[in-house]
């Protein structure tokens, strides 16, 4: 779990750094704080529901509610992201907001279809989620270092832990339906 941290302290955070000058880093950092607190508790609090039902879902035969529950999170957060943004700082371009929502709803995501290596106790899967991620982290970084969107480095890492949960698990193929339980 530390080594996608470690990539963007040492590697993507120094780089945004020197490329940015100290007062928008100060801004960035600020919006990372954001989208952090937006996605993180969203995506995780459902990847523990998951967790501590999934043998009831289970043995009631039952699918759905955490997809809704999912799209449900993401349209909040892109609502959250865009507003607290636009407060801290109003003069952001369409193309920050856009990119903004797509990490914030893309760390969602990975936040709870990465539960699909916890239900089994898979920490291989865990542990490639988290070299695919830093991988997307790193090339992230260079294309930030082209075209200066930030969030590119979110975003890349995020796409490919995304891409990796998603040909390893299901959950995102369970119906979009609320269950009786």
């Amino acid at each position: 779990a530390a080594l996608p941290l470690l990539i963007l302290q040492l590697v993507s955070y120094p780089l945004i750094a020197r490329a940015l000058g100290g007062e928008e880093y100060g801004l960035i950092i600020t919006l990372i704080s954001v989208f952090t607190v937006v996605s993180f508790p969203l995506g995780n609090v459902l990847n523990n529901i998951r967790l501590l039902r999934d043998k009831e879902y289970k043995s009631k035969n039952l699918e759905g509610d955490f997809n809704p529950l999912l799209v449900g999170s993401s349209f909040i957060s892109i609502l959250l992201i865009i507003i607290i943004s636009f407060y801290i700082d109003s003069s952001l371009s369409i193309m920050d907001y856009l990119l903004l929502s797509l990490i914030t709803v893309g760390s969602i995501w990975k936040e709870y279809l990465v539960v699909t290596f916890r239900l089994v106790l898979n920490y291989k899967g865990i542990l490639l989620n988290n070299i695919y991620m830093s991988v997307g982290y790193l090339i992230g970084s260079i294309i930030f270092l082209y075209l200066e969107y930030w969030q590119i480095i979110y975003f890349v890492g995020l796409l490919f832990s995304l891409i990796y949960i998603i040909r390893h698990t299901s959950l995102h193929k369970e119906k979009y339906k609320l269950s009786t339980l």
